[in-house]
């Protein structure tokens, strides 16, 4: 019999012999090989490409490609640099522009901003510039146009202080008119009654001044009611009221004044205005009549009343001088009153 075969060992059963290990020296060569090649690139950039293929053709690719990355990495960092310089001189524009608009900065300073934004910076001042000149021009409006609006204001105030006046007063006399003595007797007449203060009202009339008007003319007449009226002006006080409430009627107020005080006052314009009419030489001379009455004379108090006492007090007075023929002619209604129960 023939031997069986031997068999043979199968691939995996068979020990791969152990591969030999690279040395530290071949392994250092391959760590560095980038950093060769980074040098080398550096070396050979300045070098032309024809030296390049002569001398090392097949490290022309890589080479070539390093030489590329540099390139683009050194135009990416002039980039960001340049952006970094213009971000910064942007920002210091700005806060320039800021101080200047604020006042803390003068305006010329923009013109030391340096390039790149100079041409920026000359069109800026520019503009401030235009706005100083626009803001003085817009002061200068204003300030005329404060004059301008004071001018009228005052113009109107004295306008509308003559329209007061010539609502409130005799253009002729210079006196209150009749609508302001229905103003003040009833604020008047409260007052009093509500301090307990003595008021006394006169109720003037002119005797016989119609011959004045007819004998001289009306303009002698006005001219004789003018100085009237500054006989009356001349002859109270500051805190009495004179009104012309008619064409020759006259009625003052006299507040805190007593019935004798009264009296005498009326006396003495009785006295002075005989005395100017005695002085147009006429065959009966104009004077003039007063009716006096008071608070205490009036057991009820009311404007109404006050000034109809005081009419019938005048015209009591009148006709009592008309018929005397002006005898005691410096004599009043009230004491005329005490002796005639007409007019009580």
């Amino acid at each position: 019999m023939s031997e069986p075969a031997a068999e043979l060992p199968s691939q995996t059963d068979v020990e791969a012999p152990p591969e030999p290990r690279a040395s530290s020296s071949s392994s250092l060569s391959r760590e560095g090989i980038g950093t060769l090649l980074a040098f080398a690139a550096v070396a050979v950039l300045p070098l032309p490409p024809a030296f390049l293929l002569r001398s090392r053709p097949l490290l022309c690719i890589p080479l070539g490609l390093l030489s590329a990355g540099l390139s683009l990495s050194a135009a990416a960092w002039t980039l960001y640099r340049r952006r970094r310089t213009w971000e910064k001189s942007l920002a210091d524009l700005a806060r320039l522009v800021e101080e200047v608009s604020a006042g803390a900065m003068p305006m010329e300073t923009l013109s030391e901003v340096p390039e790149p934004f100079a041409a920026l910076a000359a069109k800026v001042q520019g503009i401030f510039r235009e706005m100083r000149e626009q803001g003085s021009y817009l002061a200068a409006a204003e300030r005329e146009l404060h004059q301008r609006v004071a001018q009228r204001t005052d113009a109107l105030e004295r306008m509308i202080g003559s329209l007061k006046q010539q609502a409130s007063r005799d253009a002729l006399t210079g006196l209150y008119n009749r609508r302001m003595l229905n103003e003040h007797l009833p604020r008047v007449l409260a007052e009093s009654r509500r301090n307990d203060e003595p008021l006394s009202l006169m109720m003037l009339d002119l005797d016989h001044f119609k011959g004045l008007n007819d004998t001289l003319g009306h303009a002698a007449g006005d001219e004789f009611l003018k100085n009237v009226g500054q006989i009356i002006r001349s002859t109270i006080r500051d805190t009495d009221l004179a009104f012309r409430c008619g064409g020759d009627e006259f009625v003052v107020l006299l507040p805190g004044t007593p019935s004798a005080a009264s009296d005498a006052l009326a006396r003495r314009l009785t006295s002075l205005v005989d005395g100017l009419g005695k002085t147009y030489k006429l065959p009966h001379p104009v004077g003039v009549s007063v009716g006096v009455v008071s608070l205490k004379d009036m057991p009820e108090v009311s404007t109404e009343r006050l000034l109809e006492l005081a009419d019938q007090r005048l015209y009591a007075l009148k006709k009592q001088r008309k018929s005397a023929g002006r005898r005691g002619a410096c004599e009043t209604a009230r004491s005329d009153a005490r002796v005639s129960p007409a007019i009580r």
